[in-house]
Parts: structure tokens; C-alpha cells; sequence
């Protein structure tokens, strides 16, 4: 049974007095017939409706829903067909019938089915890899994450509580999310441990709830444990002994794990030593594992996260420049079950920043985008903020790699490069939270992520409409106000932050608090704004150089260059004029750290207004929030204009109160 506690979210209910009539009205389940005896299939149903109401029969010709198996379809591809009063779901397997009875439960509580009118549905994936990375650690804590703690772990053990892991199963099927890594790939001393006997004993019981849902399962592991759990006194890649190591414990691993999906991998980062300690590139050190795992069908995804140490007394030094300059240079060198997770942006997951210039560049390497929906820099569930929006921005890029129309949506979906393995990689917002998210809103993010991802033409407009009425209601005026706040909540969360591609200008501890100041004088690894009494940006010619030649004329023209990120690109004066705003800099910014308070002065009015409207709880639940984001934006508000003013010296044109 559901539990109460968990069921907020988008998936029908059987406590929901409401659906049990819309499916008790359509009778398309009262005689099923599953070709094959299909015992999960039937399980699923039995979960989603009641017993009595339920009668599967062997006989197709009496049924009125019928699965029916067939080699032609493509894996994970599903037909629904409704002619003559009957339902006939169409699929190679497990997978596809699975994604059909969500799809059918939506189209049902949507009251998209009329009695009597045919209709045909065929569903494609437009992503190989849809991927979900939680970054938990065995102790039950999460890293970057705001919804509570693991879901999967508590206190050093697998948590106790699998049921509701495996209703979030059905919450990622219901969205087609088919790859799963279940812990932080910044792996803790405690969390090294996962490939030992003591663990891959528990960590079956998770692999056997993913498995039946069809969703691979990955492991974070760490690149040094020949040290820590071999007690070797080397970890270099190309040592025999280490190689050795690693068969023996690869091959144990899957014998715990017969079907587990593979590996992740980050490593030469701030917190884990890694090959080119040995000065071993990350292409040789990967195949060393990627080799192993052959044997095994086994992926292994390396994540693209080699900085080189930060200094804010060198100007010519950039990260921004760091990775596309280690791994672009590695192209062709990666074996074809490596698959490189590359950040959407060149620092990492700002509210804005440019493309990362490595996507698509690598030609001959598998490589997957990676995408935040934790909204470390973001507002932290806290603050609303709809990531799609920005997302959006992103799959447009074109990069012009073999000359126009070269963009990234078509590298997530495999038609740029000649590539075994593509798609998109997203870090999870998932926490033990009542509400999963942390902000009820928030869901929103996991959910979209997870439609667009199979199917990256989707209309937006059309999935917040869907969200809102699987999730809260139907109400008309209730899909007006939500829709309101959403779809500007990302500009919104820009406007009243760090302006125009500065990036951070946030409290390092806590990456939620303004701090305008907070990673200019220290080398922590984020973006510095330069600002002096004249001008503020950061000129960038090196990392420019990266693009191809279109984009690099266009940012490197101050007068082409999108004045949304102009900042990141150029040192441009206070007074310098924006035309497409109509303002100089120092205006805007005043301008726009005001709009953006007084945009959620607007959404609190027209959340008050759905008080009878909602769910009491949910209603409380997002106003608190709302007010903590009015409080956060007047924080930033004020200390972005000051601090400009105070640079500056030129007053805002209006008058408005600035300290």
C-alpha cells in the first residue's frame, strides 16, 4: 500500500477518491489480457487499482486491455491503441509495457480518454542514456542536495525502508529515467567501501528493486581503493599488481551483481588524488577499468572534472579554460564503453553561463551532457527556480562543429557525432523528504527532466500543464497562478543574483546567501568579476579561442556578443550602453535586482489566492517557501546595489532606496 508520506507527487493513488472513479467509469480495467503470464506487469496494475476491480483473463477476444509482446518495436519503444471500446498496448518487453501503463494512468487522469474515440499513440525515446546520479554517502548525508538525507542509506547500511524505494522506481518510470547511480562520485573514505563483500550483499537488495524496473544500477567508485581497501601502496593504472586488483575485485562485484550497469568515475579533483599523480592521462587510466568491464557489458561513465589550482592574484589564469584544454586533446583515445559526462557549462551549473565548448567537440568519444537539478546555485529548493528554461538555451546551442545546425539537442540525441552512447546525465534533487524535493515545486524539475530527456521536442507549456494537473489539480485559475510563477522563475531567480554571467557572488560555505565577494580573493575554484570603482567582467581571449570560428567572432565581439553573458566574456565599463535593455550597465543592474524582489512580492499575492483552491499542506508548505525567497532576494538585492553603487559611485536614476 502507499504510503501517505511519500505520495505526494504526480503518480495516481488509490486513496484518491477521484481517480478510482475516472477508472471505475472507463472499465478499461476490469478484463486484462497479458501475453506471457506477466507477473510485474500485473503487480504494477494491482498497485495502481483496486483488486476487485481487476480481472485478467486468458482469452484476448473477452478482454478489453490487452498487452501484447512483439520483436519489431525498437527497446524501449511502446504503441497505445484505443479502437472498439478496447486498449492494446504494444512492446518488445517489460520496459515498454511498463512506460504505456504510466503513460495510460496519465492519459486517464487527464480525462484524455472518451469512450468510443480511437486513438493512436506510438512513443521513441529521443535519448539512449537517461541517467539519474545521486550524490549520497553510505552515512545517510547527501552532497549539494536540499531534501533531507538518502533514501538509500542510512547510518552505514542499506536503508530498511525498501518500499519506498521502490515507489520511487515507479516515479522514475513513470518519467522513462532508465540509468541509475546511487552514491556520491566524490566517494568518502566510508563509501569506498561499497565494493566490498559487506556491502554488495545489501547493495543486491537495491539492484534487484531497479532491475525489475528496468533501470541499470551504477556505483561511484574510488579510483584509489587498491590503496585503501587492497592495501597496495600504488593506484597507478598501468602497475600489475593494480590491474590484477582490480580483475579479481571487478569480477567479484559481479558476482554479487550479475547485471549491474557499471561504474562512475571523477577523480583529480580537490577531494580525491587520481592518476595524474603517476602522470597518467584520464584516457589510459579509464582502460584501465573500462577493459575489465568489457567482459561484462559494463559502462563506465568518467566525469570531465579536472581543474588545475585557482590562484586571484594571477588574471591569466581561467578554469573556465581547463577542461576542454585537458580532454579535447584525448579525443579517440577513450575506449567505446567510456562515456565522458561533461558539465553543461565550463565552471558548472550557474544560473548563467555559456556552453561548454568540449560538447561535440570530441567527435570520437561517447559523451553524455550533465545537468543540475539540485539547484546548488540556484536557490537550493528554496527559491523556485524551473530549470527547463535554461535548459532550453542550452539544447539550441549550436556549435557549429560541422558548420550550422551542428547543436547540442542533436548530440543528446545521438544524430551529431557517430557515438555508441548519448544522452543526459542529471544530479538528483531526490532527498527522504515527505515531498521527495524538499520544495513541492521543485518536483517540477525532476519531472521535466525526465519527459524531455525522451522526448527533447516536447512543448513546455504543455508539461507544466501536465505537472500541475497530476500533481495539485485542474482547477483552472490554480493552472493560470502556478504557471505564472514557473515559467518566469528562472529569469526571475537571475534577475535578483549575479548579473549578466558574473556567476557565484555567493557565500562559499553555503552557495544559497549573496556574497559578492565570497570567491574573489580566494582559490576555491569558482568565477572572478574584477569589479574596480571603473568597470567589471572578466576578458577572456583564451578560453574564447575554444569555440568554433563563428561563435568565436560572435563572443569575442563586445557588440555581438549575447549581453546576457557579456559579463563573462568582457570587462565593460558601468556606463557602457545595452541596447537590447536600453540602459547602461550599472542601471540595469539596479533595475533588475529590484524587478526581481518585486516579481516574488507578485507570486506570494497569487499564491495566496489558491488558499481554498489546493491542498492545505501544499499550500503552507510553498507559501513558507516563498516568503524565505522573498527574504533571500531582498538580501541579494540590497547587497548586489550597494556593493555597486558603493564601486561605482553612480547613483540609480529613480532614486530608490540603496545603502
Amino acid at each position: 500500500m502507499i504510503n501517505k508520506e511519500y505520495s505526494y507527487c504526480w503518480l495516481p493513488s488509490k486513496n484518491d477518491k477521484s481517480w478510482i472513479k475516472k477508472v471505475n467509469y472507463l472499465k478499461l480495467f476490469k478484463y486484462i489480457y497479458l501475453s506471457k503470464n506477466n507477473k510485474f506487469i500485473k503487480e504494477e496494475i494491482i498497485f495502481f487499482i483496486n483488486k476487485k476491480n481487476i480481472n485478467f483473463v486468458k482469452n484476448i477476444n473477452k478482454a478489453n486491455l490487452i498487452f501484447i509482446i512483439n520483436n519489431i518495436y525498437k527497446n524501449e519503444e511502446y504503441i497505445i491503441k484505443y479502437t472498439n471500446f478496447k486498449m492494446y498496448i504494444f512492446s518488445k518487453n517489460n520496459t515498454g509495457f511498463l512506460y504505456a501503463l504510466f503513460h495510460l494512468f496519465k492519459l486517464i487522469k487527464l480525462n484524455l480518454i472518451i469512450k468510443g474515440k480511437d486513438f493512436f499513440i506510438r512513443e521513441i525515446p529521443s535519448s539512449l542514456i537517461r541517467m539519474i546520479h545521486h550524490l549520497d554517502n553510505v552515512n545517510g548525508s547527501i552532497d549539494k542536495c536540499y531534501s533531507g538525507n538518502s533514501i538509500f542509506f542510512l547510518r552505514n547500511s542499506v536503508h530498511y525502508n525498501l518500499n519506498r524505494i521502490k515507489f520511487y522506481c515507479k516515479l522514475l518510470s513513470s518519467i522513462k529515467i532508465n540509468y541509475i547511480c546511487i552514491n556520491n562520485s566524490n566517494v568518502d573514505l566510508s563509501s569506498t567501501y561499497l565494493i566490498t563483500s559487506k556491502w554488495l550483499i545489501q547493495l543486491y537488495q537495491l539492484y534487484n528493486i531497479f532491475y525489475k524496473y528496468n533501470i541499470k544500477m551504477f556505483i561511484s567508485i574510488n579510483y584509489k581503493s587498491p590503496i585503501i581497501i587492497g592495501n597496495l601502496n600504488t593506484f597507478d593504472p598501468l602497475n600489475k599488481k593494480v590491474i590484477k586488483w582490480w580483475k579479481n575485485r571487478i569480477k567479484k562485484i559481479y558476482k554479487y551483481i550479475p547485471y549491474l550497469g557499471g561504474f562512475v568515475i571523477e577523480t583529480d579533483n580537490k577531494y580525491l588524488d587520481g592518476p595524474s599523480y603517476y602522470k597518467r592521462n584520464h584516457a589510459e587510466s579509464s582502460k584501465l577499468i573500462a577493459n575489465i568491464l568489457k567482459y561484462f557489458n559494463g559502462i563506465l561513465f568518467w566525469k570531465c572534472s579536472i581543474y588545475s589550482e585557482q590562484n586571484w592574484k594571477n588574471n591569466n589564469k581561467d578554469i573556465a579554460c581547463d577542461i576542454y584544454n585537458y580532454y579535447n586533446k584525448l579525443n579517440g583515445l577513450f575506449l567505446n564503453n567510456v562515456i565522458l559526462l561533461i558539465k553543461s557549462g565550463p565552471i558548472g551549473y550557474q544560473v548563467r553561463e555559456p556552453v561548454s565548448p568540449l560538447l561535440g567537440s570530441m567527435n570520437l568519444t561517447s559523451q553524455v551532457l550533465e545537468l543540475q537539478i539540485n539547484q546548488e546555485y540556484t536557490g537550493q529548493n528554496i527559491d523556485i527556480c524551473w530549470l527547463p528554461m535554461q535548459w532550453k538555451y542550452i539544447f539550441n546551442f549550436d556549435t557549429f562543429i560541422y558548420n550550422k545546425k551542428s547543436t547540442i539537442k542533436k548530440l543528446i540525441s545521438g544524430k551529431l557525432n557517430n557515438i555508441k552512447y548519448y544522452g543526459i546525465n542529471v544530479i538528483s534533487n531526490i532527498g527522504d523528504n515527505y515531498n521527495w524535493t524538499g520544495n513541492y515545486l521543485s518536483q517540477l524539475n525532476l519531472f521535466s527532466y525526465g519527459k524531455i530527456s525522451w522526448n527533447i521536442n516536447i512543448n513546455l507549456n504543455n508539461l507544466i500543464n501536465e505537472w500541475i494537473k497530476l500533481s495539485i489539480n485542474n482547477n483552472n485559475k490554480v493552472l493560470i497562478n502556478i504557471k505564472k510563477i514557473i515559467l518566469n522563475s528562472w529569469k526571475n531567480y537571475e534577475l535578483y543574483t549575479s548579473p549578466l554571467g558574473t556567476g557565484f557572488m555567493v557565500n562559499p560555505k553555503n552557495k544559497y546567501e549573496s556574497d559578492i565577494d565570497g570567491y574573489e580573493y580566494n582559490n576555491y575554484g569558482g568565477n572572478y568579476h574584477y569589479a574596480n570603482r571603473k568597470n567589471i567582467g572578466n576578458n577572456r581571449t583564451f578560453y574564447i579561442n575554444q569555440y568554433k570560428l563563428y561563435n568565436k567572432k560572435k563572443f569575442n565581439d563586445i557588440n555581438r556578443c549575447p549581453v546576457e553573458l557579456i559579463l563573462f566574456f568582457h570587462k565593460i565599463p558601468y556606463n557602457f550602453f545595452l541596447k537590447k535593455f536600453n540602459k547602461t550597465l550599472i542601471q540595469y543592474i539596479y533595475d533588475t535586482h529590484f524587478k526581481g524582489v518585486n516579481n516574488i512580492k507578485v507570486w506570494i499575492n497569487l499564491w495566496n489566492k489558491l488558499k481554498f483552491l489546493i491542498n492545505k499542506k501544499i499550500f503552507l508548505h510553498v507559501k513558507n517557501k516563498l516568503i524565505k525567497q522573498y527574504i533571500n532576494a531582498s538580501n541579494w538585492c540590497n547587497k548586489i546595489n550597494t556593493y555597486f553603487f558603493r564601486k561605482s559611485g553612480i547613483n540609480d536614476i529613480y532614486k530608490r532606496k540603496i545603502y
